[in-house]
């Protein structure tokens, strides 16, 4: 009798492969749950590596901006550094360039203002406008706010001395109490002079120092 002939072998060859089929069934089911999950982990895995690019990328651009704002500074900082510098450079020319013209001459481009800010009308308090002797620098400006003072109507005269040291600079001497005094300082500071003012309590009127520069 043959293979497929005999029933009981059929049967069990039968029953065989129906176990073979629940087991292949299960396996089968195994393997879908297996991949669902392996699935899951691919994309759990794949986000997390997606944000952990993306916290690197955004943490070093965070880093190349900081250092970009701090290149800013220090860049916006030497400027203003080279700004102050040549400021100070132009200034410091500035002052030597008026320190090498005369004073007269500077006094003479605010003829105008010194007059207005005298007034009108003269005065009676005399003023004195000394200068050192040998120092002609000082002796021209002295005449001319001299020759300003009388064209204004004031009394006016000047003189040369010898002085121990050496005065410099613009010094005014008088009475605080004599109005004509505050005149004469407004019209130097118009004049763009500031005289160092001292008093010289009872004095009856004005005593102008012209010392060199």
């Amino acid at each position: 009798m043959g293979f497929w002939s005999n029933v009981e072998t059929l049967r069990a060859l039968s029953h065989a492969l129906m176990w073979i089929t629940g087991v292949c069934a299960v396996l089968a089911a195994l393997a879908t749950g297996t991949r669902y999950y392996v699935d899951r982990q691919v994309s759990r895995l794949s986000a997390e590596l997606q944000r952990t690019e993306l916290e690197q990328k955004e943490e070093a651009q965070g880093q190349r901006e900081a250092q970009l704002r701090l290149q800013l500074r220090a860049a916006d900082q030497t400027a203003r550094e080279a700004d102050a510098k040549a400021a100070a450079a132009a200034a410091a020319a500035e002052e030597l360039r008026l320190a090498q013209i005369p004073r007269v001459d500077l006094l003479r481009r605010h003829r105008a203002a010194f007059l207005r800010a005298l007034g009108s009308g003269g005065a009676t308090t005399p003023v004195i406008l000394e200068s050192p002797m040998g120092n002609a620098e000082a002796r021209e400006m002295a005449q001319q706010l001299k020759q300003w003072l009388l064209e204004a109507g004031w009394s006016a005269d000047g003189a040369q001395s010898v002085y121990t040291g050496a005065p410099r600079g613009l010094s005014l001497f008088g009475d605080p109490n004599l109005p004509d005094r505050g005149r004469f300082a407004s019209a130097l500071a118009a004049a763009g002079f500031s005289p160092e003012v001292h008093d010289s309590t009872g004095a009856s009127g004005l005593r102008v120092l012209v010392g060199q520069k």
